[in-house]
């Protein structure tokens, strides 16, 4: 199925313009939201150095010993292997610089790039000695063989948007730690994830997100997609939500909140085997942009889909 719409760098930068004017708009008018929600968490006592930490594995091939490998990314320089994307000062670099490194239980000194002198699998180990408040493209085309997230600490974290786009090991590791609940923005959070079968997000806290724009786009294996726990009263952007996941055959929505929704463009575009969608409590106002909201969805004709909302129904029907 081609894709002739616009590039993903403009639709990258739509996203965050749009979710960006909201996002103002929330701290300096006075609207019915909870202001304090969206400011910057503050840095609670309970927060111990030297508990935050990744733990991930790097095998080294044969015959690549001696390379230099950059485990920690800085855009300018693509690499073969790394775990951390730094992109400007708007990715905090500062709080990435400010982490222990230790390889094989030796701490190393920082660096952005290693030479490992033997073929051989290389446990690596990041502690960070501050809060992290941005996870943005922290794992982007991250190919390790293995991430353990069990005591990665993001209560203070606030942007997660990309923060596994197109990584290949998403379905090797329990997301089930990750403390959301200061999350504003989980845009393409799991974008092109190619490699996913199952992701369950039932642990998630989302009742401050505000922009899910294209969060499980171009999944293309993806079978499971658990959502059971999220609270979408916050959200504003769901466009190309789901696009072009074509491994899904069942989807729940039933606890989806879409009161505050602007945009749904795309929302089940090319999503051609989903045959059950439960859409129970989604409510659509006139305002919403739901053009192509279920375009080339080819299993509805065989579909059991629960909907209420008139607007929604017709759409259905006529798709």
């Amino acid at each position: 199925m081609g894709n002739s719409g616009p590039s993903y760098e403009k639709l990258e930068y739509e996203s965050k313009l749009s979710y960006y004017n909201y996002y103002k708009q929330l701290k300096f008018q006075n609207m019915n939201y909870n202001q304090n929600m969206y400011q910057m968490p503050s840095l609670g006592a309970y927060y111990t150095p030297g508990e935050n930490y990744i733990l991930c594995e790097i095998k080294i091939w044969k015959g690549h010993t001696n390379e230099k490998y950059k485990i920690i990314n800085s855009y300018e320089n693509y690499c073969q292997t790394y775990l951390f994307e730094i992109v400007d000062d708007l990715r905090n670099e500062y709080q990435i610089k400010n982490c222990t490194i230790y390889i094989d239980d030796k701490q190393v000194p920082f660096s952005y790039e290693y030479t490992f002198k033997r073929p051989k699998t290389y446990k690596i180990k990041f502690v960070f000695n501050q809060p992290l408040t941005n996870c943005s493209y922290m794992f982007y085309k991250c190919d390790h063989q293995k991430i353990d997230l069990s005591h990665f600490n993001t209560s203070y974290v606030t942007d997660m948007s990309y923060m596994f786009y197109s990584c290949s090991v998403t379905s090797n590791f329990n997301l089930s730690n990750l403390n959301t609940q200061n999350v504003h923005d989980m845009s393409f959070m799991f974008y092109n994830c190619s490699n996913v079968y199952k992701l369950d997000l039932s642990s998630f806290n989302t009742q401050n997100v505000i922009n899910m724009t294209r969060m499980f786009s171009n999944c293309s294996k993806l079978i499971t997609l658990i959502l059971t726990s999220f609270n979408t009263y916050t959200l504003r952007y769901m466009a190309n939500m789901f696009y072009n996941d074509f491994g899904l055959h069942n989807l729940d929505l039933s606890n989806f909140n879409t009161r505050n929704a602007v945009d749904m463009k795309g929302m089940f575009s090319e999503c051609i085997s989903l045959d059950y969608l439960n859409l129970s409590n989604f409510i659509i106002y006139k305002t919403a942009n739901i053009e192509d909201m279920f375009k080339n969805c080819k299993a509805f004709k065989k579909r059991t889909i629960i909907a209420r909302d008139p607007t929604l129904l017709s759409l259905i029907n006529s798709s």
